[in-house]
Formats: C-alpha cells, structure tokens, sequence
C-alpha cells in the first residue's frame, strides 16, 4: 500500500500545473455529470410491461402511453410520470370516465385498457 501511495505522490509531483488544471477540469467533469446524466436516466426512461400505462403530467396537459413499450420524456417537460397497471375492460365491460378540468363524462367500451 506504501509503494502505491509513493508511486501516485510522484505521479503528482511530475504533473505540470497546466496539465494539473487540465485534470482538475477533466474530474470535475466526471464528478458533476455523471450524477446528472443518472438523473436524466431514471427520470426519463421508463419500461412498459404489457399491462402497464405510463402516466405523464406535462406543463399543460396529461397524456397516457399504453405497453408494451420503451417512453423517453423530456425531463424539462414533465411534471411528473407515474407507472401504472392500466385498469382492462373485458368485451362486455365498459366504465365511465370523467374528465376532471371540463367535468364532462364519456362512456368508454371495452375490449380496451384504461
């Protein structure tokens, strides 16, 4: 371990300051943009299983994306997205569905998911 830490301590002393800030840029780097790029990740790709809904409050609407599918959302965009297992109208089924900014009600039927 001592020949190691001796090794990197010359390592440093033989870097000239010009290439020393270049490190420290290239680190920093490193260290602020991968956490920012996990970020992005996590909050922009989402899996859909087969009987899985995806969904997005944006700015100024909701959307719903059915599975199976892969979603890239613009986290800039989103205010927030949400997995789902999507609600499944069988042939003879159907369900009323209100929308809750105009308060109009619409009948949806079924085979379909919600």
């Amino acid at each position: 371990v001592a020949a190691v830490g001796a090794m990197a301590a010359a390592a440093l002393q033989s870097i000239t300051s010009g290439s020393m800030t270049s490190l420290c840029v290239w680190l920093s780097t490193i260290v602020v943009g991968v956490p920012i790029g996990v970020w992005v990740y996590r909050s922009a790709v989402y899996y859909l299983g087969k009987e899985e809904q995806l969904r997005v409050e944006r700015l100024t609407d909701t959307v719903v994306f059915n599975g199976p599918c892969v979603k890239v959302l613009n986290p800039l965009k989103v205010k927030s997205a949400k997995k789902v297992k999507a609600e499944s109208l069988g042939q003879l089924d159907y369900i009323v569905v209100k929308d809750k900014v105009s308060g109009k009600e619409r009948v949806e039927r079924g085979p379909q998911l919600l």
